[in-house]
């Protein structure tokens, strides 16, 4: 959510609610262009090039990273991608497996026929570390394309500076297996509560206020009550998040002059990547009864093209205007509200608020997830017995995005 509060709660207020489970957004453009900056300049500039995108699920097939805003209590957070059959193994130095979640996405290159072109746009390379060992796997949600030579490894870049009490030092990754299966989907990411696990995944927020009068805030490692600038990386407590405080959730890869344009100063990292990716949250939304200050009592769960956040969340200096892609999963668009909404930003190219209404968990929790695959890009409430494994089957997969009760609505383009 950026600068749209009163665009959304126009909307809402406009629609007729119906309790909802399942939607399924239609209507993606499956080309557009958004603008792109080049660089932040010294002089608060920041010059923009058009950028064109393709695909059934573009621009969400870019890496994305996640906001939730308070109040909210986040119990769990998972990141799935998807396995296909050829699956590329490939070691790393020592020390890079120590670091290294990396969950970089390449396009296919490959001199094929010109009718297996349009699957080929769809792979993706995936990295994750699993059982303390960094695989890869060609990311192919939909049928297998002639196998190409494998393509050389990706130079893994350096950890960030402040590489100690890291979260992946501080927590050990969750046992997971190493071949989960063709088709199958493997958890890449994982944050814990309760137990103080977080692995894949790197804590920010918009708390970086050393060129604000040029630029705006821009990210820094949160403090573990997720109110506060930290020194270094943190793994955020079972805590509540106070009403408009907000944590970014991106990869734990740090940028490396490989992320575009990134906020001087910034704590810039990449976002979770590949073509076909499952973000899976459990929460609760308490009542705080605020009625004061910037987004009083709304709480919210969304997703934002990773450019974004790298460059200035709320100023201009970004892909959003332009329509590089927002997924609002899960936001309460009125103080006090008891519902949420799922919405879909894309500037110019596409817009559209689901009018399905979704429960804010005001006591207990609430599972939730969104899924970028099959062609599609949808949010489910997943059963309360829903366990974040370490291995999604392709069946239980298709079992949440094929609900009988779906609701389907399409976008304006």
């Amino acid at each position: 959510m950026r600068s749209h509060v009163a665009v959304g709660i126009a909307l809402a207020a406009s629609l007729t609610s119906t309790a909802a489970q399942s939607i399924k957004f239609l209507g993606l453009p499956t080309s557009a262009t958004y603008s792109k900056p080049q660089v932040l300049a010294a002089d608060g500039s920041c010059p923009m090039s058009p950028y064109s995108y393709s695909g059934t699920v573009a621009p969400f097939d870019e890496e994305l990273s996640m906001i939730f805003r308070g109040p909210i209590q986040i119990a769990q957070i998972a990141v799935y991608n998807q396995q296909a059959p050829s699956k590329i193994k490939r070691s790393r130095h020592a020390h890079q497996r120590r670091h290294g979640h990396l969950h970089d996405q390449m396009e296919a290159k490959r001199d094929v026929e010109a009718e297996v072109e349009a699957k080929i746009e769809e792979r993706q390379e995936v990295y994750a570390t699993i059982n303390g060992k960094v695989d890869s796997w060609a990311n192919d949600y939909f049928g297998s394309p002639p196998t190409p030579a494998p393509a050389a490894p990706i130079a893994q870049p350096p950890p960030p500076k402040a590489a100690m009490g890291s979260v992946e030092e501080t927590a050990p990754a969750p046992e997971a297996s190493t071949n989960v299966g063709a088709g199958n989907w493997a958890r890449t990411a994982y944050y814990e509560a309760s137990s103080g696990t977080a692995t894949g995944l790197s804590f920010l927020q918009n708390n970086n206020w050393v060129n604000y009068l040029t630029y705006g805030a821009v990210l820094g490692y949160v403090s573990s009550d997720g109110q506060a600038q930290s020194g270094q990386p943190a793994i955020l407590e079972d805590t509540l998040l106070p009403d408009n405080f907000e944590i970014v959730v991106s990869s734990a890869q740090a940028c490396n002059g490989d992320c575009g344009a990134v906020a001087p100063d910034a704590t810039a990292y990449h976002g979770f990547a590949g073509a076909n990716k499952i973000f899976m949250a459990e929460y609760s939304m308490p009542l705080t009864g605020d009625q004061s200050g910037l987004n009083p009592d709304k709480p919210g769960f969304w997703l934002l093209n990773s450019q974004i956040v790298n460059t200035v969340q709320y100023a201009a200096c970004s892909c959003w205007i332009s329509g590089c892609g927002e997924f609002d999963v899960h936001e309460v668009l009125a103080t006090g509200a008891t519902v949420g909404y799922a919405t879909l930003h894309g500037g110019p190219n596409f817009q559209g608020q689901a009018p399905g209404a979704i429960a804010r968990p005001t006591t207990g929790t609430i599972k939730i997830v969104a899924v970028i695959a099959a062609g599609q890009v949808s949010v489910h409430v997943l059963p309360a017995d829903f366990s974040f494994d370490s291995t999604l089957s392709s069946d239980a997969v298709s079992a949440i995005i094929n609900s009988p009760d779906i609701q389907e609505f399409s976008l304006t383009v």
